[in-house]
């Protein structure tokens, strides 16, 4: 019941948000500049939600080490745990304000923003953030949240093969309010309305990861 209940409080909660911002795009520009900065708001919650998404594919994954019946789903959240964790390093730059860390030398210069991340880089005249931190996600999100779900539902191997390995499917209602909260960016003029998106999006893969170990626990 109360996660339930966390679930629905959370979507609210994302819809009333990107209400917000879009309430001061028009009227209070300045404090949604505050709102989306560097190191603000946005980018700090941003962290925290995917390392919730980190802790809780580890505990899941945890719990699935020990069922010998279920080394597909011990993998599928070993990984997805990794990569929530590296999402969030790459977030705050692995804590380099955070610890004053110096940039070194040879990374500063092919860093955008001389700092100690990988979102940042250029390698060869390509920005590694449109390709591998833009480009990249958004299709596996467009592919995840609303082809995925009609490829189980038409194909049988596809479908044996989510359950196999456990992979949290998003419901349709999900991919509707991704659509709403995507709908955002293309109304706000901020140049850094993107943070907003960011966290929006992985609260919203948190609640269906959430949903999806509550199934876990109770299979």
């Amino acid at each position: 019941m109360l996660r339930k209940y966390s679930y629905t409080s959370t979507l609210i909660y994302l819809f009333l948000l990107n209400c917000v911002a879009i309430f001061c795009n028009f009227f209070y520009p300045g404090s949604l500049l505050e709102l989306l900065k560097e190191d603000g708001w946005a980018e700090w919650s941003t962290f925290f939600s995917l390392i919730l998404n980190s802790i809780l594919c580890f505990l899941i994954f945890l719990k699935s080490r020990k069922e010998v019946n279920n080394k597909k789903a011990f993998t599928t959240y070993l990984i997805s745990g990794l990569v929530f964790f590296f999402g969030a390093g790459e977030e705050i730059s692995w804590g380099q304000r955070i610890f004053g860390i110096e940039t070194p030398q040879k990374l500063k210069e092919i860093n955008l923003q001389g700092e100690v991340n990988l979102h940042n880089l250029i390698i060869g005249g390509v920005k590694v953030n449109k390709v591998l931190f833009s480009l990249l996600p958004a299709i596996i999100i467009i592919i995840y949240f609303f082809i995925l779900p009609q490829l189980i539902k038409r194909n049988n191997f596809i479908k044996k093969m989510i359950r196999q390995w456990s992979v949290p499917v998003p419901e349709l209602k999900e991919a509707i309010f991704l659509i709403i909260i995507s709908s955002t960016s293309l109304i706000l003029n901020n140049s850094r309305k993107w943070e907003l998106l960011e966290f929006s999006i992985s609260t919203l893969i948190f609640l269906i990861f959430l949903r999806a170990g509550k199934v876990e626990e109770d299979s």
